[in-house]
């Protein structure tokens, strides 16, 4: 058993190796190791605890095969049953670390996965490792013959060798771990102020206190706006996370980050914390969805710590990507595809009281409650049940979500109450805004909305945005302007005197934060959108044509919107699909007037198709690309034809 124990070693120094020497060695994958003390242990520390966990599952599986093959083989033991015992283990952790990285691959690697040459190269390839680790058993309990003993180490090289250089391209693709942007040239300035962005997710526009809902309670956001500005046409650029936050971070519209949930935005685009840090701020965000996951979103470039993990009562998963993989897609520690309000609180609280520098902090804050499944723990729990006996439609999940953004409010309460506590809230600015809203029955032109993620009406791309300067209080002000969340970037740059990068497309709203007039008053607010319409839809005055059916054949196609402070024109290109909307006698988007208003109608197709490329309208099936379990989390959260996008029952409890 003298080789047992090189073997082990090798291959975890494999694992090492592709999962946190390659990004040394190749720039296609964009991780690097953390660069404080505390974070680099935190590493370490997950790596260990999961390669352990991996070693003893994995390990004992495999090595009870081996022990029955070598039971079956009648093979001499070398030495005693116990010593036998522990050289296996450790073979089966090393077939157990080429396995999993042959799995891997099957989640990386290109290609169809539904084709059946693909599904033979992945399982065939799976299949050959666990045969060679039991006959690597075999090899050991003959080692005593001097010919057999260099086989086992020279197999588990040559295995080891092939799959870290296999692995390369693939983690290049996964871009996972991007933590560092483009090179920025500080700008010179003196004392700059603390900064927080706070999303809440999935927040309709009208379902706050401060924006006029007569039941629902948010003192938290209401007593902000009273401290602030309060913005009544801030415009989302999609209706869903990921694109969303990625619009936010890069001020740049969806078309040109890329980013779908589930997808990572592309690489080179400068992001808010890139910026900041480069500007001396320590950068830090605590996230609460899969969404926003940074190996499934990208969000994470430029902060010093992102905390996205989904164990509630661990940090230690958001530190290390391969372990991530491995845990919350192929074993599944993390079933829930978000965590609470709270714990996203506790993280950032915690994280306030262990800093131990001077310098300015940029902290985001992801609140993802107020998304579907509904369902706030007591004492929110009930809170508004009764209340939504108006006749319209979702009751039930109207008072359900209600409960979630109240409790979301009071989550946000506790991480500014701790920002109070340490003399921080006056001179931080502050800005508290939602990537989309959500849909409970509207109809428009015919069509019943729920949920969001399929169209572009105001139930979803209109939302609430509160900015409070820092070094004010009791501002109270509204904004009735349009504006657009790629703004947000740009305001926040600006405020701070720091120089906004030309890849930026959104527009400082620092005139209408003290209450000058607004230079970009006229211009357009966009969003966009890929959704899946019937293979044989074409145009038509419903809606419901475009919506597929099951076993019918289906595209992935681009939607389109822009809508300026009157009207809100919405497209398919490819279809063709038209809606025109006024905004000003029609609020609530419910009459199409594309054909009666055609010259109307025709500019403003002009004008929001320059940012259409036939080329890439029709997309392949996001859902070819997805580790099955990410596919399944994200159908539970409403996408990709989740069950969660139709209206619940309304008699259901949370």
């Amino acid at each position: 058993m003298r080789i047992s124990l090189p073997v082990g070693v090798l291959a975890g120094l494999a694992e090492v190796a592709w999962s946190y020497l390659l990004p040394i060695f190749s720039d296609a994958w964009r991780a690097v190791l953390p660069t404080t003390a505390a974070g680099l242990l935190q590493f370490i520390a997950a790596a260990v605890a999961t390669d352990a966990l991996l070693a003893l599952v994995g390990g004992c599986v495999l090595a009870g095969l081996m022990w029955l093959l070598v039971k079956v083989t009648r093979a001499k033991a070398e030495s005693s049953w116990l010593r036998t015992t522990a050289g296996t283990l450790l073979l089966g952790s090393a077939a157990c670390y080429l396995y999993l990285g042959w799995i891997m691959l099957f989640v990386l690697l290109p290609g169809e996965r539904g084709t059946v040459g693909y599904q033979l190269v992945v399982w065939g390839g799976a299949a050959v490792l666990v045969v060679a680790s039991l006959l690597v058993v075999v090899l050991l309990n003959r080692a005593g013959r001097r010919r057999w003993r260099g086989a086992p180490l020279a197999t588990w090289c040559g295995a080891a060798a092939v799959l870290v250089l296999a692995a390369m391209p693939g983690f290049g693709r996964q871009r996972a771990l991007a933590v560092g942007g483009p090179a920025i040239a500080p700008t010179p300035g003196g004392p700059r102020s603390n900064v927080v962005l706070v999303t809440l997710d999935t927040l309709r526009v009208d379902y706050l206190g401060c924006y006029g809902h007569p039941w629902i309670r948010t003192p938290v956001c209401d007593a902000l706006a009273a401290d602030g500005v309060a913005f009544d046409q801030a415009i989302a650029q999609a209706p869903s996370t990921a694109p969303s936050h990625a619009s936010i971070f890069t001020s740049v519209y969806p078309f040109d980050h890329g980013t779908e949930n589930g997808k990572p935005m592309v690489r080179g685009l400068v992001t808010l914390a890139d910026v900041l840090r480069a500007n001396g701020y320590e950068t830090a965000a605590f996230t609460s969805s899969t969404t926003t996951r940074s190996i499934n979103s990208g969000l994470q470039q430029g902060f010093d710590t992102y905390d996205d993990s989904l164990v509630a009562w661990s940090s230690l998963f958001a530190r290390d990507e391969f372990q991530q993989l491995i845990f919350l897609y192929l074993i599944g520690i993390a079933h829930h595809s978000q965590v609470r309000g709270e714990v996203v609180s506790d993280r950032a609280i915690r994280w306030l009281d262990q800093r131990r520098t001077d310098r300015p902090f940029f902290a985001w804050l992801h609140y993802f409650d107020p998304h579907t499944p509904y369902g706030s723990p007591p004492p929110f729990r009930g809170t508004y049940a009764g209340k939504a006996a108006d006749g319209l439609p979702m009751a039930a999940d109207r008072e359900r979500y209600a409960e979630d953004v109240s409790y979301a409010d009071h989550q946000l309460g506790r991480f500014l109450g701790a920002l109070r506590q340490r003399g921080l809230y006056d001179d931080t600015l502050i800005l508290v805004a939602s990537d989309h809203g959500e849909a409970f029955g509207e109809m428009h032109d015919g069509v019943s909305e729920t949920r969001h993620g399929r169209y572009l009406y105001d139930t979803t791309q209109r939302v609430p945005l509160i900015v409070k300067p820092a070094g004010t209080r009791g501002m109270a002000r509204r904004a009735g302007e349009q504006v657009e969340l790629v703004d947000l970037a740009p305001t926040v740059l600006s405020l701070l005197r720091i120089d906004i990068p030309a890849q930026f497309v959104g527009k400082p709203l620092d005139e209408l934060l003290d209450g000058r007039p607004f230079s970009y008053a006229a211009r357009d607010a966009h969003a966009f959108n890929v959704i899946d319409v019937a293979a044989s839809a074409g145009a038509g005055a419903s809606g419901r044509a475009l919506e597929p059916k099951a076993g019918q054949p289906v595209m992935f196609v681009q939607q389109l919107a822009v809508r300026t402070p009157q009207w809100k024109y919405i497209t398919i290109p490819r279809v063709p699909r038209a809606e025109l909307y006024d905004l000003v006698s029609d609020p609530h988007e419910r009459r199409n007037q594309a054909r009666s208003q055609r010259e109307l109608t025709a500019d403003l197709h002009a004008r929001v198709t320059r940012f259409w490329d036939p080329a890439k309208d029709v997309n392949r099936d996001p859902r070819q690309r997805l580790a099955p379990s990410l596919l399944k989390q994200l159908q539970g959260l409403g996408y990709l034809g989740g069950e969660e996008n139709a209206p619940e029952n309304e008699g259901s409890q949370p």
